[in-house]
């Protein structure tokens, strides 16, 4: 049942692009990017002693041939041509495509059209609406001409082949969200303008503009099939992880406003996935996702399975690994999915709760079937 579920394609739905670098990294350089932290202190001194890092470099000197240091196995990679690298890693994971959130750190990244050369798999868009939002707040000091131009940039990326939107409404103002009257927004949408323009630009954080806006477009999503996807549980220090709990959620996942729309919760919710498991087992427009989680939390992988699957069904998970500037994410976030995801299914078996073929078909449908489903990817 291992090697099966080892061989089955995944569909890595939620990812963003690599970004440019340099071909030789610094061992320090190169840490950062296994922390979710911003302090200098954490990715100077210790980010090297999280395991994370330290499985990746272990694993990444079996695949290279090196010595499981960071500068041999840094020698090691710089060998080899960035798309020759990235192809070798992502055909190893056996990914079959991605889906990338476009707007993430765009100026630094690979575009979607360089990806599909670099990673030699498919790649489909997902549209960050509050980066539209911030470009359309720029312009519009108008409410109602903002929302016209809001609602037409999702209907024109959906006739252009993006397949999903995503807000970071958790990272700015929590989950928590409201249901403003049109009125006020209005109001907002004036100030945040004469802000936008003052600054030459705006990071938006305004909870009632927000709020207001995300309702809209839940609705618009619903109306022309676009799952939406929600950063929900940990991540940047940006944001306050009491206020990412999915559970907030209720009431929005309530409002038979948005009865039509499909809610994808990302990152396993983490540390809040039970929550999660039980809010994807309650509501048919619900599901669950586990990126950063895998492959960030290394050590909680079986525990992050056994307490979705507790409650989900599995025709309701989705595997991801929310990769970001290197490679190696998409890697390892693939291969450590897969063998804690056939360690819990084989729990499973002993329980009697599955037989063989059936926990194979789980770890397919998660793993690839449920996001094609979900997503209509051919």
């Amino acid at each position: 049942m291992r090697n099966q579920i080892a061989a089955i394609p995944v569909i890595d739905h939620h990812a963003h692009a690599l970004m440019h670098l340099p071909p030789q990294l610094t061992p320090a350089r190169f840490a950062a990017f296994f922390s979710e932290g911003g302090d200098d202190v954490i990715r100077r001194e210790h980010v090297q002693n999280n395991l994370f890092f330290r499985r990746t470099l272990h694993d990444l000197a079996r695949l290279l041939g090196c010595v499981a240091t960071p500068e041999a196995v840094l020698a090691a990679r710089a060998d080899v041509p960035l798309d020759e690298y990235a192809r070798r890693l992502v055909r190893d994971a056996n990914v079959e495509a991605f889906l990338l959130d476009y707007h993430f750190q765009s100026d630094d990244n690979y575009s979607v059209q360089e990806m599909t050369g670099l990673t030699g798999a498919a790649v489909y868009r997902v549209l960050r609406l509050e980066t539209v939002l911030e470009e359309l707040l720029a312009v519009h000091d108008n409410l109602d001409a903002l929302l016209d131009v809001f609602a037409r940039r999702i209907q024109e990326a959906a006739q252009e082949g993006v397949v999903a939107l995503k807000s970071i409404i958790a990272y700015r103002t929590g989950l928590r969200i409201g249901d403003p009257d049109r009125k006020q927004a209005e109001a907002h949408c004036l100030a945040l303008h004469e802000q936008a323009t003052r600054q030459g630009g705006i990071r938006l954080t305004d909870k009632l503009f927000l709020d207001f806006c995300l309702r809209r477009a839940l609705e618009w999503a619903g109306d022309l099939q676009l799952p939406v996807q929600f950063h929900t549980g940990f991540g940047d220090t940006d944001l306050d992880i009491r206020e990412v709990n999915p559970l907030h959620m209720r009431p929005l996942l309530e409002d038979d406003r948005y009865r039509k729309t499909q809610f994808v919760l990302l990152h396993a919710s983490y540390p809040y996935v039970r929550e999660l498991g039980y809010l994807t087992s309650v509501y048919g427009h619900v599901y669950a996702d586990v990126s950063l989680a895998i492959p960030f939390a290394v050590s909680d992988f079986t525990a992050i399975w056994r307490q979705i699957l507790a409650l989900a069904p599995f025709s309701k998970i989705l595997y991801a690994s929310d990769g970001f500037s290197i490679p190696e994410h998409y890697w390892t976030g693939a291969h450590w999915a897969r063998e804690s995801l056939a360690h819990v299914l084989e729990e499973l078996i002993d329980l009697g709760a599955l037989d063989q073929k059936e926990a194979v078909e789980a770890a397919r449908a998660i793993l690839c079937e449920n996001a094609r489903r979900l997503y209509r990817l051919p």
